[in-house]
């Protein structure tokens, strides 16, 4: 439904299907996934399999579907399938137009047999973020068109800047070799947690300043929220009184605890109820407050 909700707004023609936590597929599941596809191949969409695992893709492989669907659907990894499924577009659409005017559709046959050689996808830079891909850790993602020496060092200095600790951390090449792909797992130090909406938002502000220092990204990017309104200011120095108030009140809060327990660790200090203070030291905690 949320596929035909979308189809007068911007028509899907392409689905990536990241197979990772699937661990195994029965008869049944087999069945399924062979619905879908036909299905979705019925109304013009095709379906990519992205890092299917060995156990599900021998089955797959059992149950036919590997032949059904297509060996050139399933890839390693979802940037493959997703670069595959752009070229694969822009070949359509040049084999489209070189069709005859009464062919408004090219039939399935045709569709497998579209040579996407010719096609060239170059990656943009781009700066992304997961809470959702690891368990403990918020990913970073920083995609280069061209990479830089020695750019990892300002990355990190960011990370440090912010008071975020780098778990792990993997470079790859692009598929022309001349860019490259950075993936951070990170937690914030100060909630040795996943990163909160503020951290990133003052990370993703602090990493576009270094790709524009490099000229890899344009001056002119705004943050943009799901509305499309611009967003509240979010300027690095309002988050950072803001966050450095927030730290001097938990460090306040801190120290009253700490001297309310000496306190009520004096002899003499008498009963008291859970939550309240004696009578005799009501006041000195007072004073404190």
């Amino acid at each position: 439904s949320h596929v035909n909700d979308l189809e007068e707004v911007n028509p899907t023609r392409y689905i990536v299907l990241e197979m990772t936590p699937v661990i195994s597929v029965d008869s049944t599941a087999c069945h399924v996934i062979k619905d879908v596809v036909n299905d979705f191949r019925t109304r013009g969409m095709h379906v990519a399999f992205a890092m299917t695992g060995n156990r599900v893709e021998k089955t797959l492989r059992k149950a036919g579907l590997r032949k059904f669907i297509g060996d050139q659907w399933f890839f390693p990894t979802v940037e493959e399938a997703v670069q595959y499924c752009v070229k694969h577009q822009h070949a359509r659409r040049r084999q489209s137009k070189g069709s005859s005017e009464g062919e408004e559709k090219l039939d399935q046959a045709k569709i497998d047999e579209i040579d996407i050689s010719a096609i060239q996808v170059h990656c943009g830079n781009e700066i992304g973020f997961s809470n959702d891909l690891h368990s403990n850790c918020s990913m970073v993602f920083v995609s280069l068109s061209k990479d830089v020496p020695m750019i990892m060092t300002e990355i990190t200095g960011v990370f440090k800047k912010n008071h975020i600790t780098i778990i792990r951390a993997q470079i790859d090449p692009t598929g022309d070799e001349t860019g490259a792909k950075h993936i951070y797992f990170v937690r914030s130090l100060r909630t040795q947690s996943k990163l909160s909406g503020v951290e990133v938002s003052r990370v993703r502000e602090d990493l576009e300043v270094v790709l524009r220092r490099h000229k890899l990204m344009s001056s002119s990017f705004r943050d943009v929220n799901h509305r499309g309104d611009e967003s509240p200011d979010r300027s690095p120095d309002r988050i950072a009184r803001l966050e450095e108030a927030l730290v001097s009140q938990q460090e306040l809060n801190r120290s009253l605890e700490e001297q309310v327990t000496r306190l009520l660790s004096r002899p003499g200090a008498g009963p008291c109820l859970p939550g309240c203070l004696p009578a005799n030291l009501l006041g000195r905690a007072r004073d404190l407050g």
